[in-house]
């Protein structure tokens, strides 16, 4: 990939802008187990999702090629349940490892004799424990039946070590698709764990001089010491630009004695490994034919990065929501009455939706920038709500607001101004919110009523309590439709091509004020964050 997670063209490869790759993981992987013993390959989950290939061929390159790598084991991210138990359960039965998810309670489904709650390994006389746990908003992040149930990683954790010890088993790992800060709370609260093999915040973690662009949120690893043995954390950033490698040494009580290993960078210095160059290549040649129709294009920057459109307004954000009022306007507006100019005024849009898309400088937007925009492809709904109820939709927005964990129902808006104070407390972070008219035939904008109705376009994940919106399923009244996400994208960019949308101060923070220069190798953003 090349500095905005993209394929890499050839002037890139020549020019050593390219990183990552399963081919250079597998060449890394390949080296390591020639030169050690005692090996684990782990993986914290989210193997699906955010890519074309995911969004064309599903399960099917993911599973080859990671059972190319020689995993030992994974855990479920939350991602994996994004095509519900239909897309997940081929992807397991095709692996030739085994995934660990010790919180997951699934009886009565076809997952539950696919996962473990426990691997043990065997290294000469010693026994290494592999856990597996997993955020237990996957219930409203992705989409798993209502029979799977994801219980409290603390709680279970406790359990399962407590049973490991007291069969005479104390190296134990915990794979933790929750989070970097349930990982320091696991370390902090489950006596016992030793290493947490860390994903789901995508966080970097580094010691010493930085191989790259991105900036440690600590080290690597970071070490707890609340109970006798201490309890390490990795994470290693995310699209695979880094593989993490992490050496540990036990004494003949389990106790960690030495620790040492950083994320390492896979760039051009690393040799792509030839049998995985073919794998890619025959998948490659199946996408290639949906990549290259031109759809339309872009005078200017289009940031969708997950650091933007999960702390603040994004300009991506701003064109999928305007996509959304967009939609009602040209084909809803038969639900709407003469005194109104749209079937719906406002458009939100969970940050998580926004797939960490850049479009660095002007020029075409392809069918293949369309996927990456729009992976999800849900259908898209009307919603009537009350004031009270969209009010208290823009306070779950930034409940427990963290720049270290960015969460994903951060809403992206069109046909709202909003201000918060993340001085406030959660409940109370809303300062003011403006709505665009509805029942007008001149849009402008009012301060929202609590007990006036809007009528609000969104995805059905969001319409069916997705990021917890809970609240959104109050709605006086639900408008269904079978159009989705990623043909309205489609539609939305080839009418208002070239693209012009910038920032707009929709989102903005009260109470102090910077300005964040954010630079890659051949991009600058600003994004003037009010907070």
């Amino acid at each position: 990939m090349n500095s905005n997670f993209d394929e890499c063209s050839a002037e890139e490869i020549e020019q050593n802008a390219c990183w990552g790759g399963a081919a250079k993981i597998k060449a890394v992987v390949d080296h390591v187990k020639a030169n050690n013993k005692n090996v684990l390959l782990l993986d914290a989950g989210d193997q699906f999702q955010g890519t074309l290939w995911y969004t064309i061929l599903r399960y099917r390159p993911i599973a080859e090629i990671m059972n190319n790598l020689g995993y030992d084991a994974m855990t479920l991210g939350n991602h994996e349940f994004d095509n519900r138990l239909n897309g997940l359960v081929p992807f397991i039965k095709n692996l030739t490892f085994p995934v660990v998810s010790t919180n997951i309670i699934a009886e009565g489904t076809e997952l539950e004799n696919l996962i473990k709650e426990r691997l043990l390994f065997n290294f000469g006389n010693d026994t290494i424990a592999v856990l597996g746990v997993i955020t237990p908003e996957t219930a409203t992040l992705s989409n798993p039946e209502k029979s799977v149930i994801f219980e409290d990683e603390i709680v279970i954790l406790k359990d399962a070590v407590t049973s490991l010890q007291q069969e005479g088993i104390n190296k134990i790992i915990v794979l933790s698709h929750s989070g970097l800060l349930k990982d320091r709370d696991i370390c902090k609260n489950v006596p016992g764990v030793d290493v947490i093999v860390g994903g789901h915040s995508h966080a970097f973690l580094y010691t010493g001089e930085l191989p790259s662009v991105e900036v440690p949120v600590g080290p690597y690893p970071e070490v707890y010491t609340e109970f006798e043995n201490p309890c390490l954390v990795v994470q290693s950033y995310q699209f695979g630009k880094y593989l993490g490698k992490l050496q540990v040494e036990f004494n003949d009580e389990g106790i960690l004695t030495s620790w040492s290993g950083q994320p390492i960078l896979l760039d051009n210095q690393i040799k792509p490994d030839k049998e995985m160059e073919i794998i890619i290549d025959k998948y490659h040649n199946e996408v290639e034919i949906y990549r290259q129709e031109i759809v339309g294009y872009t005078d200017v920057y289009i940031d969708g990065r997950s650091t933007s459109c999960r702390l603040s307004e994004c300009n991506l954000g701003n064109m999928l929501t305007d996509s959304l009022v967009s939609w009602a306007t040209n084909n809803m507006q038969h639900f709407a009455n003469s005194e109104q100019w749209t079937a719906a005024s406002v458009g939100i849009l969970n940050g998580g939706a926004i797939r960490n898309f850049i479009k660095d400088k002007p020029g075409q937007l392809t069918m293949k920038d369309m996927y990456t925009i729009t992976p999800f492809d849900k259908p898209i709904i009307i919603l009537r709500l009350y004031g009270s109820d969209l009010l208290a939709a823009f306070e779950h927005s930034v409940s427990n607001y963290s720049e270290v964990s960015p969460h994903g129902k951060f809403l992206q808006v069109s046909g709202i101004r909003v201000v918060y104070d993340l001085t406030k407390p959660n409940g109370n972070r809303v300062q003011s919110i403006q709505i665009r008219c509805q029942n007008c035939t001149l849009p402008k904008y009012e301060e929202l009523k609590k007990d006036a109705i809007y009528n609000v376009a969104m995805s059905n994940y969001m319409a069916d309590g997705g990021d917890s919106y809970t609240v959104l399923q109050n709605a006086v009244e639900r408008i269904t439709t079978e159009y989705g996400e990623l043909k309205n994208a489609v539609d939305y960019f080839k009418t208002h091509s070239p693209i012009t949308l910038g920032l707009e101060n929709r989102i903005l923070f009260k109470n102090s004020l910077s300005l964040e220069q954010i630079c890659s190798d051949d991009s600058m953003f600003y994004n003037d964050k009010r907070h």
